[in-house]
């Protein structure tokens, strides 16, 4: 199988709007070490029903309400139409669906 175009590392950053592939690279580098720095944590400290953070039976169902209530927003507001055009012109061409 033969290239018939060679790819060059910023192909799509011609825009002005577009986020740079080097940032892009970046970007998703220290997000995944601290996301593999968290989970080493949760790894060590154990399940959060284990750790004692010292309140009560309503306030742990409110903060678990919370989270569930921010999951849920994020994901609703991710799904829009709108966001989604807002997102596609900050990423070059190259990455959308990757």
């Amino acid at each position: 199988m033969a290239i018939n175009k060679p790819v060059t590392i910023n192909s799509s950053s011609k825009a002005g709007g577009y986020i740079s592939s080097y940032v892009a690279m970046v970007l998703s580098g220290l997000l995944g070490g601290v996301s593999m720095f968290l989970f080493i944590i949760f790894l060590y400290t154990g399940l959060p029903g284990q750790m004692d953070l010292g309140l009560n039976q309503q306030a742990i169902l409110l903060f678990d309400t919370l989270l569930c209530a921010l999951f849920f927003l994020q994901h609703s507001l991710m799904i829009r139409e709108g966001f989604r055009k807002w997102l596609s012109g900050l990423i070059p061409q190259d990455y959308i669906g990757a």
